[in-house]
Formats: structure tokens, C-alpha cells, sequence
């Protein structure tokens, strides 16, 4: 199974021409090559694996690339200090400061799926995440004789209807956050946050599990309302576990 959780990003990839195994095998050409992709933060991928047919998973390492030329500065004195006078030990065979976030890629939907907030509360912008792909997928990376790959951030307010557009639904998870005044002005959402404020609550979690003869969640209209009111109204805390 798949966990996707509200706090990601999702990039469009798109091989041309593309056939059976071709992003398998773009992903794995693009694996454990490291990129420059934002001043001095280098970025990889591990290698994929296919956790259920055409579902891929792997991660994102990003570090930074120090330059064993260039000066350190003391931060009490702020100055200039070769590191060969310090007792600091740096080596290139490292990269520092290092962060990891789990990707998913669903290989009919050519889409992406990418933590933009990791376990440890580090972030990983959509913008970076396109350019470092970006990167990986070039012809540089994945080889001459690679498909032209092709790769786009998929707006925010899209991304909800691609969650719900897979094919399973195992677990939705929602939370329903009271917002501030003037958040959301839609009837509909009012009108599905007034039971919350007749009871004085701030905020409302709701849980649904797929039963074992269904084939997926099938959110009825007020349930839908109420995911994207957890989306929108500064409670972002939806979770969905999709296949």
C-alpha cells in the first residue's frame, strides 16, 4: 500500500515516446546520480522499488556540497579561517547538513508523489522538487539514448482531485479546522463548520477505512466538502492511504 499524506507535492512526468517499463527504467537511469540543483544543495535518488504493479517508491537525499577550497568563517569573531588551521574535519566524500523525503510515483497517472514536509519536519519546496528532476531526467543524467522526459508541477489546487482520482482508496483521514474569520465565505462550507461551532469545537477529525467487499472509498459530497476543507481553511491534516 500506498501512504500519501496532505502535506506533499506531486510533479507530472511525462516520457516521449513512452512504453511498458519506460519510467521503471528512466528512474532507475536517474538513480544515485547527484545533481547541483539550488546554489550549493546537491540531490539524488535511490533506487526505486515497485511496491505493487506499476507503483514505484524511493526517496529524495538532499545535502549540501562543501567546498574544501574555500575559507570557513569563525562565528564569534566572523572571520576568515583556512580549515586546515581548525581542528574541523570535512571531507568530499560527504554531503552535510543532509535531508531525505519518500516519493511515490503511480507510473499510469505519470504522476509523482513527493513529501514536502519529511518525519523530521524538514521541507522540500514544489519548486525545488520540479528542478531537481528537472535535472535527473535530463539527457546529461539518464543518458542520449533516454526518452525526452518532461517534468511539471501539478498546481495545488489540483492536487486533491488527483488523490481522490486513484484508483483506491484504503484510509482517508480528515481534520476539520475552525478557520479565521473571512478564511472561507463559501454557504457550503459554513454550513458544514456550523455543527462545530454549535458544539464549541475547534476542530473535528474524521477517520474511514474501506471494508473488505468494496473496491474503494467512494466520498459522498459532504465528506468531499469537508476534505477540502481540511485542505484549505489552515488545518492542513488530510491523510490518505491509496494504491
Amino acid at each position: 500500500m500506498v501512504d500519501v499524506h496532505i502535506e506533499y507535492g506531486i510533479l507530472n512526468i511525462v516520457a516521449h515516446p513512452h512504453g511498458e517499463s519506460t519510467y521503471q527504467d528512466v528512474l532507475r537511469r536517474a538513480a544515485n546520480q547527484e545533481v547541483k540543483f539550488w546554489g550549493e544543495l546537491n540531490a539524488a535518488i535511490k533506487e526505486p522499488r515497485e511496491v505493487e504493479p506499476g507503483i514505484f517508491q524511493s526517496a529524495i537525499v538532499i545535502g549540501v556540497e562543501i567546498d574544501l577550497s574555500e575559507p570557513l568563517i569563525d562565528r564569534e569573531n566572523l572571520v576568515e579561517v583556512s580549515a586546515e588551521d581548525t581542528s574541523v574535519t570535512v571531507s568530499n566524500e560527504y554531503l552535510y547538513n543532509g535531508k531525505v523525503f519518500l516519493y511515490t510515483f503511480v507510473e499510469d497517472r505519470h504522476l509523482l508523489f513527493f513529501e514536502t514536509k519529511n518525519e523530521f519536519g524538514k521541507r522540500l519546496s514544489p519548486n525545488r522538487a520540479h528542478r531537481i528532476f528537472t535535472r535527473l531526467m535530463s539527457p546529461e543524467v539518464i543518458g542520449a539514448d533516454a526518452p525526452y522526459v518532461d517534468v511539471t508541477i501539478v498546481p495545488e489546487e489540483d492536487a486533491l482531485d488527483r488523490l481522490l482520482g486513484l484508483h483506491r482508496l484504503d484510509r482517508v483521514e480528515i481534520r476539520l479546522q475552525k478557520p479565521n474569520p473571512g478564511d472561507e465565505d463559501a454557504e457550503e462550507i459554513n454550513a458544514l463548520l456550523a455543527e462545530m461551532v454549535d458544539q464549541g469545537l475547534a476542530n473535528q477529525d474524521v477517520r474511514l477505512l474501506r471494508s473488505p467487499e468494496a473496491g474503494t472509498i467512494a466520498l459522498n459530497s459532504p465528506l468531499k466538502k469537508g476534505l477540502f476543507v481540511g485542505a484549505h481553511s489552515r488545518g492542513r491534516n488530510v491523510t490518505a492511504k491509496a494504491s
